[in-house]
């Protein structure tokens, strides 16, 4: 019987110490078994706080609305997450469609609409996503290859605009009832990005590390990697970002951070504080309400200047993951988001 007390003690003790423990440590132990999640600051960068609800999830693409302020994430394997302006947190939106998918890019395309690039079922495919049903808008012909990007004409709603592995650059001008291969490289494409002030000024990045601009919507292309193949490693290209207020073009890559003033054609080194190849540069955003303060990820670390990029200051982040997304809330520029992965 004494025996037994011992233990039965010895038991509770050991149960309070790690309720102890993981009270002291908050966030670090909770942090540590995540997968990957959600990281957000309230001032600018200066401290980052984790969303515990996101905490088993990887997030490959986050875009915020210019208007709503709406949060959407796309994840690797668990849909899309949506957190809506102001205090609220993040919930998972429930289209079963998404189950199991890798969601590449989200779009919004109205107020009750999102347009999403996945990959599910061996094939790429472009969803219309409404009222927790999916409408399969688009699906690439052959398995294995997969739709990277989408893109809503910023004047015009019933012209969409989507790259494909398959080298397909595909408009439809109906809503997404019918498509046409307005272009096709003979490299797959990896990357869209579009200027919403700009109807029909695009730039693809294709699967060899190479970067095309068009003015007119597709119909003709420009090869703008003359530029990077004076960089070292340049061609293995991990993001790129429009400052939609300067058209300043943002290119992270496997040895740093390169900026564009005239849309691509040349291109400059910026002077990050890290040895030349250490870390890539894995996502850059720009604060939509002052140009001239720019964020960098690295090594599982932001880097942030004020001074367009002339001087950086690391901020240290609570969690050692791969950062794949940065978004600023335009309102609230102290609102920062960070999503990541393993």
């Amino acid at each position: 019987m004494k025996y037994a007390l011992i233990v039965i003690l010895t038991v509770l003790i050991i149960i309070i110490v790690v309720l102890v423990i993981g009270l002291m440590t908050g966030s670090q132990s909770f942090s540590g078994g995540a997968k990957a999640g959600i990281l957000f600051s309230k001032n600018g960068g200066e401290n980052w706080n984790f969303s515990e609800e996101t905490y088993k999830i990887e997030v490959e693409t986050m875009k915020i609305g210019p208007d709503s302020g709406d949060i959407l994430a796309g994840t690797e394997e668990n849909g899309i997450w949506k957190k809506e302006a102001g205090e609220g947190g993040w919930r998972e939106m429930n289209f079963p469609a998404l189950k199991g998918a890798r969601v590449f890019d989200v779009e919004k395309y109205n107020n009750s609409v999102i347009l999403a690039a996945v990959f599910s079922g061996k094939m790429g495919r472009i969803l219309r996503l409404e009222n927790n049903s999916a409408q399969e808008l688009y699906f690439t012909p052959l398995p294995q290859y997969a739709i990277f990007g989408v893109a809503v004409h910023p004047f015009n709603s019933g012209i969409l605009w989507a790259v494909s592995s398959d080298g397909g650059f595909y408009e439809s001008r109906d809503r997404g009832e019918n498509w046409r291969a307005a272009f096709r490289f003979n490299e797959g494409l990896v990357g869209l990005v579009d200027n919403p002030y700009l109807a029909g000024r695009l730039w693809v990045i294709t699967s060899k590390g190479k970067i095309y601009g068009t003015w007119n919507a597709g119909k003709s292309w420009e090869n703008l990697s003359g530029g990077l193949e004076k960089i070292s490693g340049a061609d293995k290209i991990k993001t790129l970002f429009l400052d939609k207020k300067t058209g300043i073009l943002y290119l992270g890559f496997e040895r740093g951070l390169l900026k564009s003033n005239n849309g691509g054609k040349d291109w400059q080194e910026m002077s990050l504080p890290l040895p030349a190849g250490a870390f890539p540069v894995t996502a850059v955003a720009v604060d939509p309400n002052n140009s001239a303060k720019i964020f960098a990820a690295a090594g599982g670390q932001i880097y942030i200047s004020e001074d367009g990029g002339f001087s950086w200051r690391g901020a240290v982040l609570p969690v050692k993951r791969l950062v794949s997304a940065i978004v600023i809330d335009p309102k609230n520029s102290d609102n920062i988001y960070i999503g990541l992965k393993k």
